[in-house]
């Protein structure tokens, strides 16, 4: 066979209502892509439902792990079986709509190589409560005043981007925190990244997986990375 594209990387814990809806609606977008779901040993039944769609759509995989590891270490963990030209990561929660996944794709082929979903450039939309809204404008300015490789990045802390795969390796992606994109941006030290909009959903069922442990470990990330871009 072939190889795809590219390679869909999902992290899921506890996304049995979205993950079906979700593997659907990507598949309806009839693009050659590989689909894994790098699974956070979820108990609500998420894998099972990703092993009945793995039988029906031969391009799903489950990558299971024994406990919560986090969105980063999903990533590294399933670049080593992925075969696109092209990895592609999103949350599994319906927050990142797929239909904006071939827009990702056409800058991609252009020669860009990271192409973000922003919520932030013209046209980007973010449905944040207030105080989510704050937090994220917060993350964003720390990373813009510490990190200078995103200084021209509108949403450097969006989890919805591709990158062509051969610019970063797994060894580069290390924390155990959700925004992999820094650790992707700094370490690839590509100059080629251009953004999308989108506009980032509410989450229709479940809870949101984002508290004040995320928060420092976010801080935490952003500082090793600036002392790493430092070094360089």
């Amino acid at each position: 066979t072939m190889n795809p594209e590219i390679s869909i990387i999902i992290p899921t814990y506890n996304e049995k209502d979205n993950i079906a809806i979700l593997i659907h609606r990507i598949e309806a977008l009839g693009i050659s892509c590989e689909i894994s779901i790098v699974d956070d040993n979820s108990t609500d039944g998420t894998r099972e439902s990703v092993k009945k769609l793995a039988s029906k759509y031969k391009n799903v995989n489950l990558i299971e792990r024994p406990e919560k590891m986090g969105i980063s270490s999903a990533v590294r963990d399933a670049l080593p079986s992925s075969n696109g030209k092209y990895v592609l990561v999103m949350d599994g929660d319906l927050q990142h709509p797929p239909e904006a996944i071939p827009k990702l794709l056409r800058e991609a082929r252009k020669g860009n190589d990271i192409v973000i979903a922003s919520r932030y450039v013209k046209g980007g939309k973010s449905q944040f409560g207030l105080h989510r809204k704050i937090v994220s404008r917060v993350a964003t300015l720390f990373a813009h005043m510490s990190l200078q490789e995103t200084e021209n990045i509108t949403d450097p802390l969006s989890g919805f981007f591709i990158f062509r795969k051969d610019i970063v390796k797994p060894d580069d992606i290390q924390s155990s925190s959700y925004k992999v994109l820094l650790e992707i941006v700094v370490a690839s030290k590509s100059k080629k990244i251009s953004e999308i909009s989108y506009r980032f959903n509410k989450r229709k069922y479940g809870k949101s997986k984002l508290g004040i442990v995320e928060f420092f470990r976010f801080i935490f990330l952003v500082l090793r990375l600036s002392k790493y871009s430092t070094m360089k």
